[in-house]
C-alpha cells in the first residue's frame, strides 16, 4: 500500500513538472501589415496563425496590422480571409524579440476567375518609384498615364517605395501581353530595388519572379503572357522591351 502511494506521488510530481514546462514555452512576436494588392490599403479582420500550432492566433486591425505571439525558431505563418489568396510566410522567431515583416511582404489578392490574371509588383525603399507597364496584343499601353484598357486595368500606382503596383487582366485577348517595370526614379539602379513580381491566376499564386541583381538599364523585362502560357524573361534592359 505504501509502495503504491509512493509511486502515485512520484507520477503526480512528474506530471506537474512536464505540465509546468509546457506552460513556459519560449516565444517571440511576429508583426506586419497585410496589404490588399488591388488597393494598396491594409486589410482588416484577417486571421493569422502558426502552422501546426492552434494555440497561437491573431486578427489584423483596421489598418491591416497584426502582432502574433509564436514559438521561437523557424515558423510558417498562415493567413486566412474569405475570397482572398494569401500565401504563407516563413519567419525566424527570436526568443523575447519581435520579427517585423517588410511592407508589402504579405499580399492579399482577391480571388480571380478562370482566364483572369494579376501582376503585382513590390520592392524595397529605393528607388522610390517603380512603375508597372503592360502592352496588350492590340498595342494598348497600360501604365500610370493610361490606367484602363480593353479587359485590363492598373489597380494601384505607388510612388513612394514598397508598392504594391498591380495590373489585373479580367478578359484575356488572343495574342501576347508584355509586362515590364520601369525605374521612374532613375537612381539608384533598379537591380538594387529588391523588386518582386507575383503573378496570380484563378488557382492563386502562379509564379514569383525576383529581379536580377546584375545588369544595366532602367527597364526590367519581366514576362509575357500568351493564352495560358507565362514566359519569364527576367532581364535588365536599356530601352522599353515592348
Amino acid at each position: 500500500m505504501k509502495k503504491l502511494l509512493l509511486l502515485t506521488i512520484i507520477a503526480l510530481l512528474v506530471l506537474t513538472v512536464f505540465s509546468g514546462c509546457a506552460l513556459f514555452i519560449r516565444t517571440g512576436f511576429v508583426e506586419g501589415y497585410i496589404i490588399d494588392a488591388t488597393t494598396g490599403s491594409g486589410l482588416p479582420n484577417v486571421t493569422i496563425g502558426v502552422q501546426g500550432e492552434r494555440r497561437y492566433s491573431a486578427v489584423s486591425d483596421f489598418l491591416g496590422f497584426f502582432s502574433l505571439e509564436a514559438p521561437i525558431g523557424t515558423q510558417v505563418i498562415i493567413f486566412e480571409f474569405p475570397g482572398y489568396d494569401l500565401e504563407p510566410v516563413t519567419v525566424l522567431v527570436v526568443d523575447g524579440g519581435t520579427t517585423i515583416l517588410q511592407d508589402g511582404e504579405i499580399l492579399a489578392s482577391p480571388a480571380l476567375s478562370p482566364g483572369q490574371y494579376r501582376f503585382v509588383l513590390i520592392w524595397g525603399e529605393q528607388p522610390y518609384d517603380l512603375d508597372s507597364h503592360m502592352v496588350t496584343p492590340s498595342a494598348e499601353h497600360i501604365y500610370f498615364g493610361n490606367q484602363t484598357g480593353t479587359g485590363l486595368y492598373l489597380d494601384v500606382d505607388d510612388t513612394s517605395s514598397y508598392g504594391p503596383e498591380t495590373i489585373t487582366i479580367t478578359d484575356v485577348a488572343t495574342g501576347t501581353y508584355g509586362y515590364y517595370v520601369h525605374n521612374y526614379s532613375g537612381s539608384p539602379e533598379i537591380t538594387t530595388s529588391e523588386a518582386i513580381v507575383k503573378v496570380y491566376d484563378a488557382t492563386g499564386l502562379l509564379r514569383t519572379i525576383n529581379i536580377p541583381t546584375s545588369g544595366t538599364g532602367l527597364y526590367w523585362n519581366v514576362a509575357t503572357l500568351s493564352g495560358l502560357t507565362l514566359t519569364v524573361y527576367n532581364t535588365i534592359e536599356a530601352s522599353e522591351p515592348y
